[in-house]
């Protein structure tokens, strides 16, 4: 068992906790791994800012993976000559230029999964073209004054409203407490209650509270999802997959209005459904 795995203990937070004895095995494998380098040279530094690192953040037991990644990025010397990469991580990285396609399944359905989210973030936005035919008249804001005219605008833009001014400032400090995962989830589940809710409004008033209120979960969405997938996406192909929540929130608008085209002569109010 190697020295780092030894650390078994987890605190409240989900870090890594070492008692005196593992603390002192860790340092002392350290400081022997830190005596192959000068103390003027780049790798000294870089090895001691990455156990700086790791400590500050609890992440000791990880810390084998982030010396061998640290000397890898910064290194301009051949894979082969690097002693810290083993054989497998070798061929892994070389892999990664002549084989750059071929990723873990867990990347590409974090990539699916992103794009169902744009696919989404773009329904919402059209849903309201169908339902622009029945509210005003339900509503009773279809005089054509501009009062009434500027109401159906407001509740049309209010998605786009709410997410600029309040969504997009909301997804760092939701990043920053709940993590890319946690802030996607509970902006989603926001997003199907203000969805609902918006379906069953009984007047204009509520209709673009709900709306603007969708509009910031949309707004966390759309600015950590994509993030979220770049992150995960290695750098030769990030750029074609990241692309892919502007191709599928295209895509999600072209869905949406099928949706309205479909739903267009139920017999249940059609701007709910839509």
């Amino acid at each position: 068992m190697s020295k780092v795995a030894l650390a078994t203990n987890v605190n409240m937070n989900g870090r890594a906790e070492y008692d005196d004895t593992v603390q002192s095995m860790i340092q002392t494998g350290f400081e022997m791994d830190n005596d192959r380098f000068d103390d003027r040279s780049p790798q000294r530094h870089i090895l001691d800012d990455v156990q700086a690192f790791a400590g500050r953040f609890g992440l000791m037991h990880k810390i084998a993976v982030l010396r061998t990644a640290a000397l890898l990025l910064q290194n301009e010397t051949p894979l082969d000559q690097i002693a810290e990469l083993s054989t497998y991580e070798i061929n892994a990285s070389k892999a990664e230029t002549t084989h750059k396609w071929h990723q873990p399944w867990s990347m590409y359905l974090t990539i699916i999964v992103t794009a169902l989210g744009a696919m989404g973030q773009g329904w919402a936005q059209t849903s309201m073209n169908g339902a622009n035919l029945y509210f005003p008249k339900t509503f009773g804001i279809d005089s054509g004054s501009s009062r009434d005219s500027f109401i159906i605008g407001l509740i049309n833009s209010g998605i786009y409203l709410s997410s600029g001014l309040l969504g997009a400032w909301l997804a760092a400090p939701l990043n920053s407490m709940l993590g890319r995962r946690g802030a996607v989830f509970a902006a989603a589940v926001v997003s199907l209650i203000f969805n609902l809710s918006g379906a069953l409004a009984q007047d204009w008033c509520q209709l673009l509270f709900f709306r603007l209120l969708l509009g910031c979960a949309l707004g966390v969405i759309s600015s950590t999802l994509n993030i979220f997938a770049a992150e995960c996406a290695p750098a030769v192909i990030r750029g074609g997959l990241a692309v892919s929540w502007q191709m599928f929130c295209a895509f999600g608008i072209f869905v949406g209005f099928v949706a309205n085209v479909a739903v267009y002569d139920v017999s249940m109010p059609a701007r709910s459904v839509q």
